[in-house]
């Protein structure tokens, strides 16, 4: 007891930012620890979360540090390594050339690729591997697994090395296996054979088709797509931390596979990015992708795949890198939106016991 108690005294060290709403509460050894105690008894240095309800109210819910050792605090513009959810941003760079007309989606993908080709097997000469097909993930490429990440100061692929499974790139070339991907998991081959069609298509780098036709054009101010952030930008970017609450080797790890784990944002940036696609598929927002685009973002096609977000009963997308787990979760007919960004590896109980609570909390305020 005495130790459960001197957790709670080190967890009121921790500032938290945010509106009263919503209060949180957890049961642990027998006592009930808020929000803040909680994190500190579970090791998580840091937490920046955005919701919306239906009534369109955000709250702006911020805990513990992005950087100990220099005391730094999580705000609402601290960055956040988003892992796997950049992979539904760089789904929209795409959904963005399908409705501007310069790309169909169930044209064979290889057509728009001009730096690498999609290997051709004998089931897909009559029924090419289409843009659609890589959104859902309906076909069986192989790398059904994510990213390993570098370490600062390795050396550092290009994405066609990682493609074409170099020496450099600790990786398999990425080739289509089978016909259909039955199971509909998440295959990395799909993002990176995405990344690699938008850059061919826009003939430019994806941080800089990243730059323009998502974080300017829906006004994420603090949102940038590295493989490395450089100096300035670093200030306001969370360190990635272990489960045990100690830095990971070079604080922050690399991605070359930018179109998979290269987003770095905040969580308000990113519900701002959740709330223009539930908003266009309701038609009140189509600047950008129609309506019918819009709705099928969110309408699944190919197991919980739509041609953006995962569907069960409500919109999810989790995502984890080196020191890093995220979370997303949205209800279309009820309106509401929970980001959750935190800066602690694979803390997979932690996140789904705040992301219950939080979502729970959106859930009734949409019935009162």
């Amino acid at each position: 007891m005495k130790s459960f108690l001197l957790l709670c005294l080190l967890a009121l060290s921790i500032p938290l930012f945010s509106q009263k709403e919503p209060s949180l509460s957890f049961e642990v050894e027998g006592g009930i620890l808020d929000l803040e105690e909680y994190l500190a008894y579970k090791k998580v240095n840091g937490l920046s979360v955005y919701l919306l309800d239906a009534e369109g109210k955000e709250y702006h819910i911020q805990v513990g540090k992005r950087d100990v050792e220099a005391d730094l605090p999580v705000e609402r513009n601290t960055l956040f390594q988003v892992g796997s959810m950049t992979a539904a941003l760089v789904h929209f760079a795409v959904l963005r050339l399908v409705n501007d007309g310069q790309i169909k989606l169930d044209a064979p993908a290889n057509d728009y690729l001009k730096s690498w080709q999609i290997n051709k097997k004998a089931f897909s000469k009559k029924n090419p591997v289409s843009v659609r097909d890589l959104l859902i993930h309906k076909r069986g490429f192989n790398k059904d697994y994510k990213p390993r990440g570098y370490e600062p100061g390795s050396a550092i692929p290009i994405l066609l090395e990682v493609l074409d499974g170099a020496k450099s790139s600790q990786e398999s070339p990425v080739r289509l296996k089978k016909n259909t991907n039955k199971s509909a998991n998440s295959h990395l081959a799909n993002d990176l054979i995405l990344q690699q069609l938008l850059e061919d298509v826009h003939g430019r780098p994806l941080s800089e088709i990243m730059h323009t036709e998502v974080f300017q054009a829906l006004e994420m101010k603090n949102s940038f797509l590295r493989k490395e952030l450089n100096k300035e930008e670093t200030q306001n970017a969370s360190i990635g931390f272990e489960q045990d609450g100690n830095a990971i080797p070079g604080e922050r790890w690399i991605y070359p596979e930018e179109g998979h784990s290269g987003l770095w944002c905040s969580a308000e940036d990113y519900g701002r990015f959740a709330k223009h696609i539930m908003m266009a598929a309701a038609g009140k927002d189509n600047r950008f992708i129609s309506q019918a685009l819009g709705q099928a973002s969110v309408t699944p096609e190919h197991g919980r795949r739509s041609l953006i977000f995962l569907k069960w009963d409500i919109l999810g997308w989790g995502g984890a890198s080196r020191g890093f787990r995220t979370q997303f979760n949205g209800n279309v007919p009820e309106g509401w939106i929970a980001v959750i960004f935190m800066n602690s590896h694979e803390n997979w109980q932690v996140m789904n016991e705040v992301q219950w609570k939080f979502g729970a909390f959106l859930g009734e305020k949409s019935k009162n």
